[in-house]
């Protein structure tokens, strides 16, 4: 029989945003398996994402790109204009060759429409937050599912508001230690680890995540990179 099932645009998205970490990776990389392997692993998330409609991958590549090469760039700093040169390469290669055609800039226009509101996200997180101190151990009543379209404040309606803390100081601290690991070690892996600190939290930032795989991937990332930091410490003294 035919196959009518579907599968959310936002969960295929979430798992492409943190494939545009491939894009600065291939750029600060000097192998060329690593090169070869970044590169594929963005253009396929590129594509993907850009047909979907999926606002939040591009947010999240501006931000990689930022994060990773930005912190790069201060052993190297023509990093930032190869970063541009690429981008700029890239685009025109995929608008001449018709990948990215004009109707889809046209989707994208009429989607911005509401980019003021953060896609009607803002009033969400704002009666959340209006909500966290007037119910500090959370408001999901009866089974209500109101998702805030935001992790953090997502666990708050659920847990209330020590989780919530809890929560938002691990965030805190995986990002110190994905610095703080680079300053160590200099090498791929750190930067892999800082790019993929940024690609889980600006998805989880906009995005419907708690209870769903992509919250518990972000969750192993804190765990796996709180090991690495601690052997590397250890190594060193």
């Amino acid at each position: 029989g035919e196959d009518t099932s579907e599968m959310s645009a936002t969960l295929v998205g979430l798992s492409m945003d943190v494939g545009m970490i491939g894009l600065p990776m291939f750029i600060i990389s000097k192998g060329k398996k690593y090169r070869y392997f970044f590169f594929l692993l963005f253009l396929l998330s590129i594509l993907v994402t850009t047909h979907l409609l999926n606002r939040t991958g591009l947010v999240v590549l501006m931000l990689c790109l930022v994060g990773i090469i930005g912190w790069r760039s201060r052993k190297t700093p023509t990093l930032f204009l190869k970063s541009a040169i690429v981008l700029l390469v890239l685009f025109l290669f995929l608008q001449y060759t018709g990948i990215l055609s004009s109707e889809l800039f046209q989707y994208y226009s009429e989607r911005n429409d509401d980019i003021s509101t953060m896609g009607h996200r803002s009033f969400r997180w704002a009666y959340a937050l209006s909500q966290l101190f007037i119910k500090p151990i959370g408001w999901a009543e009866n089974g209500e599912i109101y998702y805030v379209h935001n992790m953090w404040l997502d666990v708050a309606r659920v847990s209330g508001i020590v989780p919530f803390l809890l929560l938002t100081s691990f965030t805190i601290s995986g990002f110190i230690k994905a610095f703080r690991y680079i300053r160590r070690t200099e090498n791929l892996l750190s930067y892999l680890l800082l790019g993929l600190n940024i690609a889980f939290f600006a998805s989880c930032f906009v995005e419907p995540i708690y209870g769903g795989t992509h919250f518990l991937l972000y969750c192993m990332l804190w765990g796996f990179q709180s090991t690495l930091y601690l052997k590397s410490d250890k190594l060193i003294v």
